[in-house]
């Protein structure tokens, strides 16, 4: 396996860590969040989804995945690593275009939206929820 295979498989598993580090807070949000607790938890997520936007868009991720797609010209297309550097490429090319600043904004709308609707499920009053 080459050098830069061993990287973009080590680069992935952080991107992964991150991930999971999002999903325990969020999980933490819907479960166990003290009633003060939400603005704290929407930064932490909102930061979090900008640090893994800008890992994952990062020119370095883009100049090695250019180079393993040549280095994988030639390769069987059904093997893991040749379908690994094509997905892990197509997921690049569509995160490349989202600006960094939209994916912080959105993750932080979608647990300040959680927050909300929880609040209003609770009154029973959908119109809590309406503005989120």
């Amino acid at each position: 396996m080459s050098e830069k295979l061993d990287k973009l498989k080590t680069f992935l598993a952080e991107a992964y860590d991150l991930e999971k580090a999002s999903r325990l807070i969020s999980w933490d949000e819907q479960t166990q969040m003290p009633p003060g607790g939400a603005e704290g938890r929407a930064s932490m997520l909102a930061t979090l989804a900008r640090i893994q936007h800008a890992r994952f868009t990062s020119d370095e991720l883009g100049r090695l995945l250019e180079d393993l797609s040549s280095e994988m010209e030639g390769t069987d297309p059904d093997s893991d690593d040749y379908r690994l550097v094509q997905v892990t490429k197509r997921d690049f090319d569509l995160r490349h275009r989202q600006p960094e600043s939209l994916i912080a904004e959105l993750s932080r709308a979608s647990s300040d939206g959680f927050v909300a609707w929880k609040r209003a499920k609770e009154a029973r009053d959908y119109s809590q929820f309406l503005p989120s």
